[in-house]
């Protein structure tokens, strides 16, 4: 993979994906916050919340991105190829540093869960990639994802 295709894809392609999904995400709010009760002296500091929190997501899009959009083959993702059976090793090490870092505990019920989604989105293949795109994500999609400089699809929806 070309460290010109893989900065397009950081930069060009995620930063449009942030953009996009920062949009959506205000018109969901600002929606939500139209149709509330509150005076409008409340909805204007609902705003301002929104804003700042919106703000503090920014980084998370970008790196929700770069994991779904920037990573031949899906490593470190519940996507990347291997046993049904068991998640890949690197996918459990960086869910375990998101854990600890909200002071919270990976639980084995948590793992069970995983593993549970990942033989069903597996059945008993080893691989449901299809040059680093999710086989069943839409042809369309996939061809506008690698026209805009997508390099991988692991993710069974569009988040945006």
């Amino acid at each position: 993979m070309s460290n010109k295709k893989m900065n397009k894809c950081k930069n060009e392609f995620c930063n449009e994906y942030v953009k996009r999904g920062t949009k959506k995400t205000k018109e969901i709010f600002e929606k939500i916050i139209e149709s509330s009760k509150y005076d409008k002296e409340k909805k204007d500091k609902l705003r301002i919340k929104m804003k700042k929190d919106l703000e503090k997501a920014h980084k998370e899009f970008k790196n929700i991105c770069h994991e779904y959009f920037c990573n031949p083959g899906c490593k470190g993702t519940s996507y990347q190829n291997g046993s049904p059976n068991k998640l890949p090793k690197d996918y459990v090490q960086r869910l375990e540093k998101l854990f600890k870092k909200q002071k919270q505990v990976m639980s084995k019920e948590y793992i069970d869960m995983l593993i549970t989604w990942r033989k069903k989105l597996f059945k008993n293949k080893t691989s449901v990639l299809n040059n680093s795109f999710y086989k069943k994500l839409n042809k369309k999609t996939i061809k506008t994802l690698k026209n805009k400089g997508a390099l991988s699809g692991c993710t069974t929806t569009m988040l945006f």
